[in-house]
């Protein structure tokens, strides 16, 4: 996609040697030719083994299909695959996790998964939602740790930017999701960087024999919603195509005591298509494959500040069973984006604006990853071994317009980072009562190619840069009876710098916030939890307390005092998170349910030499009490109806403590209808009291959350 891009203005020569095209596809056609190679090595392996076979396997057609025979035999029980790299039982797994279903999300007033996910504990998102919100600040905090220490995974894929780390919650086609599992705690001894506070999983819906879905809404704000699927089998091969389209005039985002002639409203639009397959080799083999293409387009509330994203994604995924029991897996994934970016000065009154620089950020990524499981006599246990590589380039083309003091001009700032990792993960069972499963991952990366062009052609050459990580992991479930059970876990945890945070720099007003090329790792040095699970009839409740401790946290740093402020990124501040967590579900009279949660959190800077007045604050976005619940009456002869809630205390924009976000409540109700078997009608509506909040603020000027918002729409399922 943007390996044929070029710059308007590119001085000549900068064209003839481009930085992603030749490194890129030749470390991708490596990976595809490996990945091709041994799938046809597996699958002819096992068929031959299966014809020489005189044993009955059952039938697995893909791994959805395979989540199904064990639930078969647990039909009560949730699977759940992301705790441990493989398919488990939740009731039994050793780790905090919640799981939301995709019939719940339906039932949620949302129109993105990140509004969805607000009233989950443990999970801190930031207050405006990703449909208004510039894309560089959507992001998911898990524990208090902040922005960019969580992995979110589509289908078992990065979604976390591989340039930036943030999320891209538009990608994300809400009506396909079957489940999302959330695992809090340390996750980095089977997953690698961003998993510093956990991992969440996004699982969407598989293809299916023939089915199809179509889906219809409009309401404020001028928002429209389609979303189309169909699926269908062809002799061994399950196909299914998904659309979804998605726009919105959005509203005013700056409060209107501060508002000036050139703020209008946040607006966005995305299209989004996913071609999704799977292809049955034999009973114990097959291949999913999936390909996506993605546009958006969004305005964040004046005429200028554009910005706009175009991608495209492929994955594929080789999995078989030998009739040992053993199972080997094998996915390679890839993708291509196109970032612009338009920043603008305001004047003071907010009646003008000017663009003041323009940034291209074309990035792609691919990797591979295989793992192998082996069940165990010993303690009726279970081995698991695996690794993974990832290959990230990106570019950051910025094109100064009009900053004062800053020379007008094209600055290229580019580089690649590469990333290596091992795992072992044993499960043990010592006594039927209790599990212990512990991981450990060896980790190495290496940032190079780092290289900087300013206005004057004058080219710098960033020193390469490699590191290495062990992160171990032990977890421990004890289960005092049918009723109650005990967990623990402790662990440690890191985040590599991003490209971004290695190589792009960025301009609030005329203060450049310089990259630091330098940056080394964030480290969880130390982090625990203890939890009960209590389990009585219709009433489950789970209890977790934890404890965090970071260092080398990446922050800026001042490196130039007012009035010509500049900024630095450095591994500087000591953080700890601590707190706990409560979740509740209590089921009645089978058409009534209640989950209500609870999060305390205590997110603190430990230590910030360059500024120790900063030491004691609370951490920037997030709150030390988060409540949430959700009320549903569901009677399939007649209706469906859900309330739901969540509270933020009050809490700080920035770590000095000078821009203070005050506590607000947010509640919102679905009502839907089934007839004719295939066909439902709902509406929904979001903040229904209309309540007026402050979501964040950026120096004298603040951002609003969504107002009352109501739409209806149309569902047909077959």
């Amino acid at each position: 996609m943007y390996f044929e891009h070029s710059k308007r203005g590119r001085r000549a020569g900068r064209d003839a040697s481009p930085t992603h095209g030749v490194g890129a596809f030749s470390a991708m056609g490596v990976l595809i030719a490996f990945f091709l190679a041994f799938s046809l090595l597996v699958s002819t392996s096992v068929v031959r083994a299966e014809e020489t076979s005189n044993s009955a396997d059952t039938v697995i057609d893909d791994p959805q299909s395979r989540d199904a025979t064990i639930a078969e035999q647990h039909a009560d029980e949730e699977i759940v695959v992301t705790a441990a790299r493989r398919r488990r039982l939740k009731s039994d797994v050793p780790v905090s996790i919640t799981v939301i279903q995709g019939t719940d999300l339906q039932e949620t007033a949302a129109q993105s998964l990140d509004d969805a996910l607000r009233i989950v504990a443990g999970i801190g998102l930031p207050a405006q939602s990703s449909i208004v919100s510039h894309p560089t600040s959507q992001s998911i905090s898990l524990r208090g740790l902040g922005a960019t220490r969580a992995l979110v995974l589509l289908d078992g894929i990065p979604l976390n930017d591989g340039f930036g780390g943030w999320v891209n919650w538009s990608k994300i086609p809400l009506r396909s999701v079957e489940r999302v599992e959330i695992v809090r705690g340390g996750g980095s001894s089977l997953y690698g960087t961003y998993a510093m506070g956990g991992v969440i999983n996004i699982v969407t819906r598989p293809p299916e024999r023939r089915s199809a879905l179509v889906e219809a809404s409009y309401g404020s704000q001028n928002t429209t919603r389609v979303d189309a699927y169909g699926s269908e089998r062809i002799g061994d091969t399950v196909v299914s195509l998904q659309y979804d389209y998605f726009n919105t005039s959005g509203y005013k985002v700056v409060p209107s005591e501060s508002r000036g002639s050139v703020d209008g409203k946040a607006d966005s639009r995305h299209h989004n298509l996913t071609f999704r397959g799977d292809h049955a080799f034999s009973e114990n083999v097959d291949l999913a494959f999936s390909a996506t293409l993605f546009r958006e387009r969004r305005n964040v509330g004046t005429p200028l500040a554009d910005n706009r994203r175009d991608a495209m994604d492929f994955s594929a995924l080789l999995h078989s069973k030998a009739e040992s029991g053993d199972e080997i897996q094998v996915s390679l994934f890839g993708g291509v984006q196109d970032f612009d970016n338009f920043n603008t000065n305001v004047a003071p009154d907010r009646n003008s604006e000017i663009l003041a620089l323009s940034q291209k950020v074309p990035s792609s990524q691919v990797g591979v990853s295989t793992q192998w499981s082996h069940g165990l006599e010993t303690w009726a246990g279970n081995l698991l071994a695996g690794a993974d590589f990832r290959h990230i380039e990106g570019k950051n083309e910025e094109t100064i317009v009009n900053i004062a003091g800053v020379t007008p001009g094209e600055i290229d700032t580019r580089g690649k980072q590469q990333a290596l990792g091992v795992f072992f993960e044993l499960e043990l069972h010592p006594l039927p009562e209790l599990e212990v499963l512990t991981s450990v991952r060896f980790d190495y990366w290496r940032n190079f190619d780092g290289e900087r062009e300013d206005q004057a052609s004058v080219r710098t050459h960033f020193s390469d840069k490699s590191d290495f990580e062990v992160s171990p992991r032990l977890s421990l479930r004890y289960a005092v009876n049918e009723i109650l059970a005990l967990r623990g876990a402790v662990y440690r945890a890191f985040r590599a710098p991003s490209l971004n945070e290695l190589y792009r720099g960025f301009f609030a007003g005329n203060a450049p916030f310089n990259p630091n090329s330098g940056l080394g790792p964030e480290i969880l040095k130390v982090g625990g939890e203890l939890g009960v699970d209590l389990i009585q009839g219709p009433m489950t409740l789970r209890l977790t307390g934890f404890w965090n401790e970071l260092e080398d946290t990446i922050t800026f740093v001042t490196t130039t005092p007012f009035p010509n402020l500049s900024f630095r990124r450095e591994n500087v501040a000591e953080t700890r998170s601590r707190g706990f967590e409560v979740e509740g579900e209590l089921r009645l009279f089978k058409v009534l349910s209640l989950m209500p949660s609870y999060t305390y959190l205590d997110s603190t800077i430990e230590k910030f030499d360059p500024d120790p007045s900063r030491e004691g604050n609370q951490l920037p976005n997030v709150p030390a009490h988060t409540v949430g619940f959700t009320a549903r009456y569901d009677d399939p002869r007649w209706f469906t109806f859900s309330v739901r809630g969540r509270y933020l205390s009050r809490r700080y924009a920035d770590d000095r403590h000078t821009q203070p976000l005050d506590s607000h409540f947010v509640m919102d109700l679905t009502l839907s209808r089934t007839f004719l078997e295939h066909w439902q009608v709902y509406v929904q509506a979001s903040n229904i009291f209309d309540d007026t909040y402050r979501a964040s603020q950026t120096g004298s000027t603040g951002t609003l959350g969504a107002p009352v918002q109501v739409w209806g729409g149309v569902r047909f399922e077959w």
